[in-house]
């Protein structure tokens, strides 16, 4: 089962779709295409790792809070990724993601910078499973 993701049309953010095999696959391709929006990841090399845990009571939730945390650590550490790897776990009708996320700091004469990706949104949000695979859809705000 193949994963990846698209740009759909939207008239003033960038709204996307990702799939997966997995739930785990589909958060780990939001991370892929959060940054292949905000740059050419094939320029990051792998130089750093950061873990973080982000508790939800739904996967709507745990979405808007994952992409927020990505953003975020742009901001706060000026660092960019290309690699994800999370787990997702149901405990007690809670939602808990596991992430661990690798990259470089941002390096302007390396990176260019394409769009910035300003903050999540609910807006448009999807998590469609099927017995096959995931499909999240998620507009973020530029």
């Amino acid at each position: 089962m193949c994963k990846g993701y698209r740009e759909l049309p939207h008239t003033a953010d960038v709204y996307l779709e990702v799939y997966a095999p997995s739930l785990n696959e589909a958060f780990e391709q939001a991370g892929v295409a959060l940054f292949n929006i905000m740059t050419d990841i094939s320029r990051i090399d792998v130089k750093i790792s950061m873990s973080f845990k982000i508790e939800a009571e739904d996967l709507h939730s745990l979405l808007f809070e994952y992409i927020r945390e990505l953003l975020f650590l742009v901001d706060i550490e000026e660092c960019l990724f290309r690699d994800f790897k999370v787990e997702i776990k149901n405990y007690n009708d809670k939602y808990i993601l596991n992430a661990t996320v690798k990259g470089e700091k941002i390096d302007f004469n390396k990176h260019r910078l394409k769009t910035e990706i300003k903050a999540p949104t609910y807006a448009q949000m999807e998590i469609i499973t099927t017995e096959k695979r995931v499909v999240l859809r998620f507009v973020v705000d530029i």
